[in-house]
């Protein structure tokens, strides 16, 4: 899926998934604010975004991880400042959130808010990242040859989380936090495929070659609007996010391209903000009656969202270098910068 020496391609959709995400967040509530909530394909369509941006996070992240040559415990110590000192920063901030909202929270809220069900909801995926690839580095270690077995793992994996994601939506089973569980399984296959295009060589397509996986992605989108959320949509949308990548060809940014930007920040905040700005439309008791005008607010509180998210992104790069850690992960101190390793 991945070639590492084009790390381009992976800063492009690294940015519009996360715009992806942003809009996955949003859409669905300003949906409920239209006369198009009951019915239709629109919110189906948007809710489409979350799981196909998910997917590529979990797999590009494992890929980075397992195409460096350094060794697992240096990478993992180094995640702990990357992933895991921002983590737990963001969801101390937005502790003061969930205050505002819910009052203040008991013991075992706190624990849940730094761990299955961060304060900062879109940060959970750093938390299982993190989780798998300390579990994959220690099966790593100890079953070398699992790397021999990982297409049979992940053919295996993408069904059973197909499955149980099918079985925990509709509720056919039930057990305690089956939500949390079903989730992290369903990340699983695209991490292992990650880990995967880190061990072997990748899928080369010729020039006219990409028109078969941009057909294949653009399909397998479009079907999972119409089917709505089963067993054959969370398949689709595997295959989705695996026939994006090879959509396009090699390509190198301009080093003044916006899409440099890099955007946790963006990915951090993004909740919180729609969060206020949904309580101010209640308040004003905004109402969508034509799609344009709910298409455009969609448009435009995106646009606001990311360009907050950059203008904070300047600040914290022009403060002490332990501010960039502990919100960033020290990102920035990377930025627009060439490294032989992740």
């Amino acid at each position: 899926m991945l070639k590492y020496k084009n790390k381009d391609k992976m800063i492009f959709y690294s940015f519009w998934m996360t715009i992806l995400i942003v809009v996955y967040h949003l859409a669905p509530h300003l949906i409920e604010l239209s006369d198009f909530y009951r019915g239709g394909y629109l919110r189906p369509f948007f809710e489409t975004f979350g799981p196909i941006a998910l997917n590529y996070f979990f797999a590009v992240s494992a890929y980075k991880f397992y195409v460096s040559e350094k060794s697992c415990g240096d990478k993992l110590k180094k995640r702990l400042t990357t992933l895991m000192v921002p983590y737990m920063a963001w969801n101390t901030i937005y502790i003061s959130l969930y205050i505002l909202q819910n009052g203040l929270p008991n013991i075992r809220t706190i624990i849940l808010g730094y761990t299955l069900t961060p304060f900062d909801g879109p940060l959970w995926y750093i938390f299982v990242l993190y989780i798998f690839m300390a579990i994959f580095s220690i099966c790593m270690s100890w079953w070398p040859r699992l790397s021999k077995k990982l297409e049979w793992l992940i053919i295996i994996l993408t069904f059973v989380a197909a499955v149980l994601h099918h079985a925990v939506i509709y509720s056919l089973i039930s057990f305690p936090y089956d939500w949390w569980i079903e989730r992290t399984l369903r990340m699983a296959p695209p991490f292992l495929y990650g880990v995967y295009c880190s061990k072997h060589k990748s899928i080369e397509f010729g020039r006219h070659g990409v028109a078969i996986p941009g057909i294949i992605s653009m399909i397998c989108l479009l079907s999972s609007t119409i089917l709505g959320d089963n067993v054959i949509t969370t398949l689709l949308l595997y295959l989705c996010t695996l026939s994006l990548w090879n959509v396009l060809p090699d390509f190198t940014l301009k080093a003044d391209s916006i899409i440099k930007n890099d955007m946790f920040i963006v990915y951090s905040i993004h909740e919180g903000i729609i969060i206020v700005m949904l309580a101010v439309l209640n308040k004003g008791n905004v109402h969508f009656g034509k799609y344009s005008s709910l298409i455009f607010v969609i448009l435009l509180e995106t646009v606001l969202i990311v360009t907050i998210g950059f203008c904070l992104n300047l600040i914290i790069r022009r403060l002490p270098t332990v501010v960039n850690i502990i919100f960033t992960g020290g990102r920035n101190e990377y930025h627009n910068k060439e490294k032989k390793q992740y």
